[in-house]
């Protein structure tokens, strides 16, 4: 174990947390979360709840039986990106940079260039993130994701954005079709994995006019593209954005159109 003073891609809103924490003694794991934009502050603690967890400024939750329990405070997570509020499960996945977030979004949104008349399909859509955003400019927005806490998140934050959808918790290579609907664009944002052969099979089923791929990978990328090309689409463009800054990650939204 080797102990840190500084870190310098913390956000500043949970330096005071972190200098906070005194003796952890009996935890087990520490997660400290923020909505840079919302102010929200939460420490998810697996294992013992310190005695100074009261002083941390935060709320505290522990992990009991799979579920996250709030000792104090609340669980409540929120912030808001490209100017839409999302509500996020206390351990759900959400994108760790807010104003990369932001561009995620506004690139996402370009490439995509959905009118007013389609539908769009926000596959691997967590909390709804491209779906309250971009979608906003969809006539309908279909969601799938294989994690139920999210598309019931994702539920309640298209909503709040005013944009009509149905989102799906099941997963988007095996239930795709539950659906039961066409989409004219796709925003897909799988996990570092990719979507592999049949990921692509199932998103191009409804023959899009054009895909957007939000990536995290590289490697998995130039994989997908060949076989999106194999399946009758036409690499359009990609641009780089350095989400994670001093790492070797790079995240990519690149453009793919039907021929």
């Amino acid at each position: 174990t080797v102990p840190l003073d500084v870190c310098l891609l913390l956000e500043p809103g949970l330096r005071s947390v972190f200098d906070s924490l005194g003796d952890l003694t009996g935890v087990e794991r520490l997660t400290l979360r923020s909505g840079v934009r919302t102010g929200r502050r939460l420490a998810v603690v697996a294992g013992s709840v310190p005695d100074s967890a009261p002083g941390w400024g935060c709320d505290v939750a522990t992990v009991e039986d799979d579920a996250v329990v709030a000792v104090i405070g609340s669980t409540d997570l929120s912030e808001i990106v490209a100017d839409r509020e999302f509500d996020i499960p206390p351990m759900g996945f959400f994108q760790n940079n807010t104003r990369g977030a932001d561009v995620l979004v506004d690139l996402a949104r370009a490439a995509a260039e959905v009118r007013p008349d389609e539908t769009l399909l926000d596959a691997y859509g967590g909390v709804g993130l491209f779906g309250a955003t971009v979608g906003g400019d969809a006539d309908h927005v279909l969601g799938i994701d294989a994690d139920e806490d999210a598309i019931r998140f994702a539920r309640r934050n298209l909503t709040r954005a005013g944009v009509d959808h149905t989102y799906l918790a099941g997963s988007v290579i095996d239930d795709i079709e539950a659906l039961d609907a066409y989409w004219d664009v796709a925003i897909v944002d799988p996990p570092r994995k990719g979507l592999g052969a049949r990921g692509v099979d199932a998103i191009t089923s409804a023959m899009p006019r054009r895909v957007v791929y939000v990536s995290c990978d590289p490697a998995s990328l130039a994989r997908d593209a060949r076989h999106l090309v194999e399946s009758g689409y036409r690499f359009v463009e990609a641009t780089p954005v350095d989400l994670f800054p001093q790492t070797y990650h790079v995240e990519t939204v690149a453009t793919f159109d039907r021929d």
